[in-house]
């Protein structure tokens, strides 16, 4: 009944711990001031870096990847992300650079994506224990589109065809598209 969702990828710095993950969990809940929500796995290594430094980007993808992406598409980002915690992975200070996903960080020190058609810079106002998941409560500090965001804020999907996720990421074909 949930699914397909649009998956997008969070990152979240603490001095040099940078991690990241994929996400379907993710909606606005206010415009004046601009808010989303977020729930994230109790066990995450992503939420412990975001509950310390108290900020996250919310990065969206192009199904096909961008014009920067060097053959690179948006589920290959998803699979590498979302690959099962080993002890190797565990120690890796940097997720993003490990896993070979090109990032940058903005003036706040929040990780973006190179791949990015569009993110959001947030800060924590609140977490709330919902079960197995945390949700957290942000305000968005700054965010940019594509020239596909049009200033009536919606996508046009000229360019920017979204990930859609079916379901399970164990079976194949979990992932499409808009044609």
């Amino acid at each position: 009944m949930f699914y397909p969702q649009v998956p997008v990828v969070i990152c979240s710095k603490f001095q040099e711990q940078i991690s990241a993950m994929p996400a379907n969990s993710c909606i606005p809940v206010s415009t004046n001031p601009p808010m989303v929500a977020i729930a994230i796995f109790r066990k995450s290594t992503t939420l412990k870096i975001i509950v310390k430094s108290r900020r996250f980007s919310i990065n969206w993808l192009n199904f096909k990847g961008s014009w920067k992406s060097k053959g690179t598409t948006a589920t290959m980002i998803i699979h590498r992300l979302s690959q099962p915690r080993t002890k190797r992975t565990l120690e890796v200070e940097n997720k993003l650079e490990f896993l070979g996903i090109d990032y940058f960080l903005d003036k706040e020190d929040v990780p973006i994506l190179c791949e990015s058609v569009a993110y959001a810079v947030c800060k924590t106002r609140e977490t709330l224990l919902t079960g197995d998941h945390e949700l957290i409560i942000a305000s968005v500090t700054f965010a940019r589109a594509s020239r596909d965001f049009t200033r009536t804020s919606y996508w046009e999907f000229k360019d920017y065809k979204p990930v859609l996720y079916l379901g399970s990421a164990k079976k194949e074909g979990a992932y499409t598209t808009l044609t």
